[in-house]
């Protein structure tokens, strides 16, 4: 079973590894919109994080189904409409709610991350991605939703594995913020 994951960045999850800009774990550069592989050529596709970064969704996925066999499976993970770059008022009903121990490390990071997104445009979030968006497109292109889960947890995706672990023996925190969704697709046969 060969899987290509779309958008690695510095994990791949697969046999062959793509993205836009070179990194450690990256096989072939390349663009999600414009895949270099010839039709039906893998039997898993997985893109995290990465349709919300695209301004054409739509061709990333038409460009996905192409290259995934018959009854290949497609899994993809995106945010909720709310965690766009313009979600102001729950990301400060979020800090709110922080124990006031980690809200300076909280901060910190978010200037961190607001000094990133200045130097690099290609992080920002272009499209939003919501069920009835993934439904639709489905029908047009061909594939069934087998899976729509919601992911939790935010807080621990931009905090470093040792400080995560910190957290939960120190505080024994753990928020249930759900924050995006997992999307697992099957192409239909011919």
């Amino acid at each position: 079973m060969k899987t290509l994951d779309v958008g690695c960045g510095d994990r791949c999850r697969g046999d062959v590894c793509l993205d836009i800009a070179h990194t450690k774990d990256c096989n072939i550069i390349g663009n999600a919109c414009f895949l270099p592989f010839q039709k039906e050529s893998f039997d898993n596709l997985v893109a995290t994080a990465l349709l919300e970064h695209l301004e054409t969704p739509t061709q990333a996925l038409r460009e996905f189904i192409r290259v995934l066999k018959p009854k290949g499976i497609l899994i993809l993970a995106v945010p909720k409409p709310w965690l766009t770059n313009s979600s102001r008022f729950l990301l400060a009903r979020f800090i709110l709610n922080l124990p006031l121990t980690l809200l300076p490390q909280y901060l910190k990071l978010l200037f961190i991350i607001s000094r990133r997104l200045k130097r690099e445009p290609r992080i920002r979030h272009k499209s939003i991605i919501t069920r009835a968006y993934m439904e639709k497109q489905a029908k047009k292109l061909g594939f069934a939703i087998t899976e729509f889960t919601e992911l939790e947890d935010l807080i621990y995706c931009y905090f470093p594995r040792r400080k995560r672990q910190k957290l939960r023996k120190l505080f024994q925190f753990k928020p249930k913020l759900y924050h995006g969704y997992k999307i697992v697709c099957q192409k239909r046969k011919k």
